[in-house]
């Protein structure tokens, strides 16, 4: 997918690298988000182990990338950003399928463009305030204002953005 143009110098460049078992690209957004939401709180953590190796090979080329936010509102030390394979041109949206918020080193939030996707039980979701079709997803270790927080931030950047 092409990225939007309002969140295309926040997503330049990619960072992740780590130690760690490899996995497979996974391929689409729902096995995706299935895999993310599906790892316990400690392979959340994105410097070894599974969360890292997740991060490693979905998110460490191209338009597929974790970067420093570059914005101010957001608070993560880490967004990243994935889009399909094989999308692009012909998807108008130009939203990636997925962000992901990383804060202290572990895969704390996501951000799905739609409710399509199944989201593991250790995880809630919320509707972005006037999207409807747009979710933030935390892990329940996340404490509940800390959620509140990042949700709110997320919906600050990406009205802004588009």
């Amino acid at each position: 997918m092409r990225l939007l143009t309002g969140l295309a110098p926040l997503l330049i460049a990619a960072c992740v690298g780590a130690g760690g078992a490899h996995a497979a690209p996974i391929g689409t957004e729902a096995r995706l988000v299935e895999a993310l939401t599906g790892l316990s709180a400690a392979d959340r953590a994105t410097a070894s182990g599974h969360g890292a190796a997740l991060l490693r090979e979905n998110f460490a080329s191209g338009d597929n990338s974790c970067v420093p936010p570059g914005n101010p509102v957001l608070s993560f030390d880490q967004l990243c950003h994935w889009s399909a394979p094989g999308a692009g041109a012909d998807d108008e949206s130009g939203w990636p399928d997925l962000f992901v918020g990383i804060a202290g080193g572990r895969i704390v939030g996501l951000a799905l463009p739609h409710d399509r996707d199944k989201v593991g039980g250790d995880w809630s979701c919320r509707p972005m305030a006037g999207q409807s079709d747009i979710r933030f997803c935390f892990p329940a270790d996340v404490p509940a204002p800390q959620q509140d927080r990042w949700a709110e931030e997320w919906t600050t950047f990406l009205n802004a953005a588009g």
